[in-house]
């Protein structure tokens, strides 16, 4: 699965928008999800934004009802995933790092 994902201090990834089939589906929403996050939070300014795949990973991204997408996600949904994720070329256009050691 692939989702427009944030990442902040080059550790926490945040879930935002998804899932995604392909990573070319999912790269269109990058500025609208940007634009909605940073409308959530002002420090969403200063992060990163970019496609990551999944893999395995089933759940709804966490601005998807903001963004008109799928619900939101269920009660307890945590925003910031810990573990190894691939993250495609715009997170390292963006100089963040390509994966996230779990913590």
């Amino acid at each position: 699965m692939f989702y427009v994902t944030i990442v902040r201090d080059s550790r926490q990834v945040g879930v935002l928008a998804g899932p995604f089939t392909s990573a070319e589906d999912a790269q269109p929403w990058v500025e609208r999800t940007r634009a909605a996050a940073i409308a959530v939070d002002r420090w969403a300014h200063f992060d990163a934004f970019g496609v990551s795949h999944i893999p395995g990973r089933g759940a709804p991204g966490r601005l998807n009802a903001r963004l008109g997408l799928l619900p939101a996600g269920s009660v307890g949904y945590r925003v910031w995933r810990q573990g190894p994720v691939t993250h495609a070329a715009s997170h390292e256009a963006a100089g963040t790092v390509r994966s996230v050691p779990s913590v």
